[in-house]
């Protein structure tokens, strides 16, 4: 095969990257410190997350000011070659988020289940839909509603390190199914 249909194929496997949505709900109440806390941990994990994918959003595109010398001696059809297989390789993972006050009356259940437990975070994987068409998934049940077999939660007090572990638990556990 010649190296630039191989780049080409390389390149167009980007595209076919494991795709995972992640619905973070947090459980919470109004006059709760610890509540404030986590939306905080949340907002700085989404944060870091959306920096992360602008910083990322480039594979081809080598940000760093100390480059190895190595990488300069390689040819440039090698690395482009390497870095888009890495790029194919990590899924892209996208967060919806949603606050829920267990103290307002439509959330009896709610309340009922975490009254003396907010702050409380669920981390779901989320059906996506099909990039090029938009067409639901095989498996798209509509809008998301949280039930109490959430695939990961963290409770009272955590940090935005752990909820980074737990959504890597998440998306690791969704790509080997």
């Amino acid at each position: 095969m010649r190296p630039s249909l191989a780049l080409r194929f390389s390149l167009s496997a980007n595209t076919r990257r494991a795709q995972f949505q992640i619905q973070l709900t947090l459980f919470t109440r109004a006059n709760c410190g610890l509540c404030d806390v986590a939306k905080a941990r949340v907002g700085e994990f989404t944060t870091a997350n959306t920096k992360d994918k602008r910083q990322h959003q480039n594979p081809l595109k080598d940000n760093s000011k100390n480059e190895d010398r190595e990488k300069d001696k390689q040819p440039a059809a090698a690395t482009t070659a390497t870095a888009a297989a890495a790029a194919a390789a990590t899924p892209v993972v996208s967060y919806a988020y949603a606050e829920i006050d267990i103290m307002d009356p439509a959330q009896k259940r709610w309340r009922d289940v975490y009254e003396f437990d907010v702050p409380v975070l669920h981390i779901d994987p989320l059906p996506v839909r099909d990039t090029r068409t938009g067409a639901p998934s095989h498996d798209d049940y509509g809008d998301y509603v949280p039930t109490l077999d959430a695939a990961k939660k963290l409770m009272h007090r955590f940090t935005v390190e752990e909820v980074a572990k737990a959504v890597d638990e998440v998306v690791e556990r969704g790509a080997s199914l």
